[in-house]
């Protein structure tokens, strides 16, 4: 999977077990153009649905699903999820939980042979033929409230099934993120400062984030990618609907621009007394995370 930028508005790009986590029906479409104008260049589509079914004693479950597609030149990917999470409820009256999810699905691979120009017999692009199918899958859990997260996802499955041009295997990724939301004006403002840590291979790769918000109504925020460049990212939404843009400059790209859009719609629901009781007694647990 491609590193994306928007994984604060959007945390199902990197931990699964997120879905199910604000009590309501939320849908993301997320786009990533990179090096808009040049031919080839990496482009990919994310779309993730998931809604919240709750359970009497703050249990919380979270089904969904994940649509992906990315094409770098002659190689394409399209993968197809669904996901399922468990929110093990640690204290429903401050909004505090555990998630742990599982999402599961069929990975394939292929090269646009049409695409191919050969430039000499001895040109190793000649003779490339690969096409791929393999099953997908992995896990992540999750801590959080509306304060703070906490996470850490793995793929298991697919990097042990595919080998790239019937050589080096394709690397799974592990990925861990954690992030604090500073809140003020009366808790209708926060500052939220976060990291995500993204292992592929033997590749280490780092982002330090701060993001600002207002409540669901606007955001803005800055990456750091150490050597490798910087994000800039702004957003605003209303009561069912966000849009966020983000651009990447990397120092080493060959790129003009790495540019991302994500649209989301969302659905709220309304807590159930005889469910959620604590909902009513608590002011924190009306609460939800405002991290995305």
């Amino acid at each position: 999977m491609p590193l994306f930028t928007q994984y604060i508005s959007n945390p199902y790009l990197a931990l699964p077990a997120a879905a199910g986590m604000r009590h309501e029906t939320d849908i993301k479409l997320t786009t990533r153009l990179s090096g808009m104008g040049v031919q080839g260049a990496p482009t990919s589509v994310f779309l993730t649905a998931n809604t919240c079914l709750v359970q009497k004693g703050g249990f919380k479950h979270g089904i969904g699903i994940s649509l992906f597609n990315d094409k770098a030149g002659l190689l394409g990917r399209t993968n197809a999820n669904a996901i399922y999470s468990f929110h093990l409820p640690l204290n429903p009256e401050k909004g505090v939980y555990w998630a742990t999810g599982f999402n599961m699905g069929v990975q394939s691979y292929n090269f646009d042979e049409a695409g191919k120009v050969v430039t000499s017999p001895d040109d190793p692009v000649a003779n490339t033929s690969f096409n791929a199918t393999a099953i997908d899958g992995g896990v992540s859990s999750i801590l959080y409230s509306p304060d703070f997260f906490i996470g850490l996802g793995s793929n298991l499955i697919s990097s042990r099934q595919v080998k790239w041009f019937n050589s080096n295997k394709i690397d799974g990724v592990h990925q861990l993120m954690a992030g604090y939301r500073l809140a003020f004006a009366d808790n209708k403002c926060g500052i939220v400062p976060s990291v995500l840590v993204r292992k592929v291979g033997t590749l280490l790769q780092y982002d330090a984030s701060a993001t600002f918000r207002v409540k669901d109504y606007f955001w803005t925020g800055i990456t750091y990618r150490g050597k490798q460049g910087i994000a800039m990212m702004v957003g605003a939404g209303g009561k069912n609907f966000n849009l966020t843009y983000s651009y990447d400059y990397f120092k080493q790209s060959g790129f003009s621009g790495f540019h991302e859009i994500t649209f989301g719609v969302r659905f709220s629901k309304k807590a159930n007394r005889d469910v959620e009781p604590y909902r009513y007694k608590s002011k924190d647990a009306l609460r939800v995370p405002t991290f995305w």
